[in-house]
Formats: structure tokens, sequence, C-alpha cells
């Protein structure tokens, strides 16, 4: 029996940990990235801004991600985001810390209270700070579970021969807590097992120094598992893992250091291993301080910067480890969808390229980029609709204008590459040319939709509603100047000598095409405005009156 409970308070305490991640993104969302980030750009903040992440998200995976999310800006150094990285861990003891104050009688009182916050109130703030306060329970509860199982199985002579016989050998005890810090994705979860072990009377420092030197390694290679899809996050990784196993090689070379540190901690024995976990990340952050240089050039000679062709400006960023933080992954969302903007845009402006150049061949290259934005909008909606747990009003939000915003590109896609270059590949075929007025005014609707296409683009990292309700307030103005277009080429058509009307035909459809997507872009606009929602508000509340 003493075996389940320990499994079950293991997994118990994974569940807890992964439950407050949960509960910090409801309630903090996206403005806790933000905060994140711009802490991170200042040298002197950076620290702070790393314990302050790892006391809000005790989550050794969730901080490698975060991380990662730090390095697609590009404005900060691989050293820096160790830094902050290793300081996110030292802000990770804070919750091993309170397990070591042995309040896991008060159990009943957080899930009690979580409960109530949770279940029963309509804020999304107040909901996560019950989801909090149910998690730290949940994590309580299973410090007793493994508490209560570690003195049960301590009393079996078979545990205290093996504990004795792994006291003698700390690279594996080392070994093992990596194993079991990797495999578990906590390393809350990996110190609370010894925690309890500790509280239940296993008083060999040989076996709790190089256990808490495993935990540190192994949340490492955790960061790096998490990195490895970039040449950035594997640089991360290897940097981190440098510092932790430098520090671990130390004191398993020197194992009197393991009985001198547990006698000058003072406390019991639970509260010296949660110290000493402690004091290993503060001298990681210090060693980083002084050494950072030498670290991120070792971290960039294991992971030399590769050339960026095609295929990798290309790469999929959509990472579905990230799925149970809706904040992370609808960011993460966001950066796709702009990839394929840029593809759109790219597309468009090789479309006039090969209008201007008159080339076929450019024409048709063209439309064979379609097939890359079709894939991108249905990985982006595939990527979104796995986002369905845990998202606060405005992250639903979000992820709707994600939605519309990718099948809006799609369909601009579409036009494209099924109607301007279609119709250019006819034109060229043909032998078409059109009157230096028509390729005048046919260059600057072609201007005015570019500008329009990136200042819509310009929403989704803004957000900005004002800026949106002011490209929609130009809907009308450019509805009618398209209007003034058509009818001032039929005017010249008619007092024309020598009238082209297969020219005409190409002219009136290329200006529509370019009319259309337009149209696409200020659905965009009207999204982002909000105008939409309170127009069906202002709707419902009609149809109430009238009842």
């Amino acid at each position: 029996m003493s075996d389940f409970q320990i499994i079950g308070g293991i997994a118990l305490t994974v569940f807890g940990a992964r439950f407050l991640r949960k509960g910090m993104d409801r309630l903090f969302g996206n403005r806790m990235m933000q905060w994140f980030e711009s802490a991170a750009e200042k040298p002197h903040h950076a620290i702070l801004g790393g314990l302050v992440a790892g006391v809000m998200v005790p989550s050794s995976t969730g901080l490698s991600l975060a991380a990662l999310h730090l390095t697609e800006s590009g404005r900060i150094s691989v050293r820096r985001i160790i830094l902050i990285l290793l300081a996110a861990h030292a802000g990770t003891t804070v919750t091993v810390q309170l397990l070591a104050f042995n309040l896991q009688g008060l159990a009943g009182l957080f899930l009690f209270i979580g409960l109530l916050m949770f279940q029963f109130l309509r804020r999304e703030a107040l909901r996560g700070i019950g989801q909090c306060l149910l998690s730290v329970g949940f994590i309580f509860l299973a410090m007793r579970l493994i508490g209560d199982g570690a003195r049960q199985a301590i009393q079996q002579p078979e545990v205290t021969g093996l504990i004795a016989i792994l006291s003698g050998h700390p690279i594996i005890i080392s070994l093992l807590a990596a194993a079991l810090a990797v495999l578990l994705q906590s390393s809350t979860a990996t110190i609370s097992l010894i925690l309890a072990y500790a509280a239940s009377g296993v008083s060999q420092p040989g076996l709790l120094l190089p256990w808490v030197a495993g935990v540190n390694v192994g949340i490492c290679i955790t960061a790096l598992a998490a990195g490895w899809g970039s040449d950035d996050g594997r640089r991360i990784g290897f940097g981190a893992l440098t510092v932790k196993a430098s520090i671990a090689i130390f004191l398993l070379a020197l194992p009197a250091a393991s009985v001198w540190i547990f006698g000058v901690m003072p406390g019991s024995l639970a509260r010296r291993v949660a110290m000493v976990h402690s004091l290993f990340n503060v001298v990681a952050i210090l060693l980083m301080l002084p050494f950072g240089f030498w670290v991120e050039k070792w971290a960039c000679f294991l992971v030399p910067s590769r050339s960026l062709g095609a295929s990798a400006l290309r790469e999929n960023l959509l990472d579905e480890a990230l799925l149970d933080s809706p904040s992370l992954a609808l960011s993460r969302a966001s950066r796709q969808a702009l990839r394929m903007a840029d593809e759109v845009r790219e597309m468009f402006e090789r479309f006039w390229d090969a209008y201007q150049k008159r080339d076929a061949g450019l024409a048709r290259l063209t439309q064979m980029e379609d097939d890359a934005v079709d894939r991108m909008n249905l990985q982006i909606a595939d990527y979104l609709s796995k986002i369905c747990d845990g998202k606060t009003p405005e992250e639903m939000r979000r992820q709707i204008l994600l939605l519309s915003f990718c099948n809006e590109l799609e369909s601009i896609g579409d036009i494209i590459e099924k109607h301007l270059c279609d119709l250019l590949v006819k034109m060229l075929h043909d032998n078409v040319g059109f009157a230096r007025d028509d390729r005048a005014y046919l260059e600057e609707a072609y201007r005015v939709v570019l500008l329009r296409f990136e200042s819509v683009c310009g929403l989704l990292s803004s957000g900005s509603r004002q800026e949106a309700r002011a490209l929609l307030a130009r809907r009308e103005e450019l509805a009618k100047w398209f209007q003034e277009l058509q009818m001032g080429h039929h005017t010249r058509m008619s007092t024309s000598a020598t009238p082209k009307p297969l020219a005409s035909s190409f002219y009136l459809d290329l200006l529509n095409a370019l009319r259309r997507i337009n149209s696409h872009l200020t659905s965009i606009a009207r999204n982002f405005s909000g105008t939409e929602r309170a127009h069906r508000k202002r709707n419902a509340g009609d149809e109430q009156a009238e009842n």
C-alpha cells in the first residue's frame, strides 16, 4: 500500500503543478508574458523578472517554453535568457520552501476555499485565484500521501538496505533523480519525494544532496528537450545545463561537502533539503553573472548557426507542447499567422512584379505559392481548435480573431492565385496592353491596397481597436474611389477613337479583384474594431425591448 500512496502522491503533485500553471495563466493571461518580456529587456531587471516568473509559474516545462517565447522576439541575447531561466528555476524553489514548512494540515482549507472561488465565482481573475488555491491544496495533499507512504516504506528492511547501498553511490542517485525530473517534467514533484522521505527519518546527506543535484540537472535537460526545435532553444538548454552540471559535478566530487552543508543548515532535515535546493539555484545565478559570456560562447560552439533558407523561414511555430497554456499557445499562433500574412503579401508583390515585367512564368510560380498559404491556414485552424481548456473571455476573443484573420488571408491568397495571376497569364497570352492612364490608375490601386494590407496586418500585433476603426472608417471612401476608377475608365473608353474591348475587360477584372482584396481587408478591420459585436448587442437589446 505504501508504494501506491507514493505513486499517487507523485501523480497528484504533477497534476497540482500543472493545474497551478493554468491557474496563473487564467489569472494573468498574456499580461504575464508581456511583463516578463519587458522585464527581460532590462539587464538589471532580468534576474528579478525570472524570480517572479518562477514563483508565479512553478513549472519547469512552462518556464522553458516561456524562455523560448522570448527568443522569438530577437531582441534578447541568449546569455540574458539563460540568466532569466536560471533565475526562474530559483523562483520555483519558493514552492518547495512552502512544502518544507510542513503545512500539509492546511490542505483541506486550501481545497475548500479554492473550490468555492473556482466553482461559484464569475470573474475570471477570482476564478484564477481559486484555481491556484486548489492547486496548492492538491500539492499539500500529495505531500501528505507521499509522507505517509514513506513512513511505512522506511520500516521495511529492504527499503532501508537499498537506501544504505545507494548512499554510497551518489552518481547513481543523481542519475535517478535527473531521470525522474525529466519523466515528471516537474522539479517540485521530484523534490517533494525526497522531502517526504527526509521528514520520515532518512537522514543520510549522502543520499539527499546528490538527489537535489540530479533534480536540478534534470530540469535543464527538460529545458533542452523543450527547445530542441530551434537553434536558440538548444543554446539556452545547453547553457543552463552547463552551469547546473558544473555545480553538481563539484558537489559530487566532494562527498564531505554534503555532510558539511547539511550540518550548517538550520531547521529540520526537510527544511535543510529545501534550503540546499534554493541555494543550488542561487549559486547558478551567481556563476552566470561573471561567466555568462563564456557560457554563451560554449553554447554557440555546441549549436552553430545555420543559414536561413526559404524552408527555414516557413518553419512551423505551432508547438503542441504549449496547448496547456492558452496565452503562450495564442501568442505562438499569432506569430504563425503573421508568417502567413507575410506569405500572402509576398504573393501580392510577386504578382505585381510579374505584371510589370510581363512575365507569365513568374505569375504561374506565384500561383503555386497559394498551396503553402492553404496549408498554413489549415495548420493554424487545427492548432487553435485544440486550445479548448482554461481560456479567459479575452483569450477566446483572440482565438476567434485569429481564425477569422487567417480565413480572410486565405481568401485573399485565392484571389491572387485564381484571379489576378490567372488574368495576367491570359492577358500576356493574348498580348494585351493597357493605355497609359489605365496603367497609372491600376498601379495606384495596387499601392493603396498594399498599404492597407500592411496596416491591417499590424492589427494582429497591436490589437488596437482605434487603429481598426480608423481603417474601417475609410471603407466607404475607398468603395466610392473604386467606383470612380471604373466610371472614369468607361468614360475614357466611350471617348476613345480606337476602343479596345478586350483590354477594357482585363482592366476592369483586375480592378475588381483588387477591390475584392480590399473588401477582405475591411472585414479583418471590422473584426478587430469590435463594432460588429457591439452591433449584435444592440440588436439583441432591441429584440428584448420589443418582446
